[in-house]
């Protein structure tokens, strides 16, 4: 997937480096589809257990602001660790692939709740302008931070630099969105 994409996932190719035959991938398997509904099943139980350890690691700080800090940071490394799949998935979604617009919108509601649930608690404390819709302060947080963190991978080679820069933007944001 990451060295060819979603849409030129090979079978034969998989098959041939796993040193299994053809018959033993469709037994397991069934169909190229549902190999990839359980791929990316994978993806989004780790970006699960990544938002569980994410609360664990929040549920401490004293402001629900350090909270939201602290998880679009994460979110930003886990994009540093995991930059090959992200990108691999981005570029080649393939939006008129009914496949994967209902695998994204099965598992849409599971992290669209995990991050409005933050969002909403920040517009309760003041942090967040309540004016602002949840689904936009949500898209400009982490949807700036993401494309800000792409652009941090590419730039800092060091993970210092990288941390610093994401805080930096976090931040920015978390000022203009107040």
């Amino acid at each position: 997937m990451i060295e060819n994409g979603i849409s030129n996932i090979s079978i034969r190719s998989i098959c041939a480096e796993a040193g299994v035959n053809l018959g033993m991938f469709h037994y397991c398997f069934k169909s190229k589809e549902n190999f990839i509904k359980i791929l990316f099943q994978g993806v989004i139980q780790d970006l699960h257990d990544y938002w569980v350890n994410w609360i664990k690691e929040t549920e401490d700080l004293p402001t629900s602001k350090e909270r939201l800090e602290k998880i679009i940071f994460i979110n930003a490394k886990l994009f540093r660790e995991k930059k090959d799949v992200f990108e691999s998935i981005m570029k080649s979604f393939d939006f008129s692939n009914d496949l994967l617009i209902k695998f994204v919108k099965e598992n849409r509601k599971t992290i669209d709740a995990f991050f409005f649930a933050i969002v909403e608690d920040c517009k309760k404390d003041g942090y967040l302008n309540k004016d602002i819709s949840n689904f936009k302060l949500v898209s400009i947080l982490f949807g700036a931070t993401m494309t800000y963190a792409k652009y941090c991978v590419e730039l800092f080679v060091k993970e210092e630099q990288y941390d610093a820069e994401i805080l930096q933007m976090t931040s920015l944001l978390m000022q203009k969105c107040k």
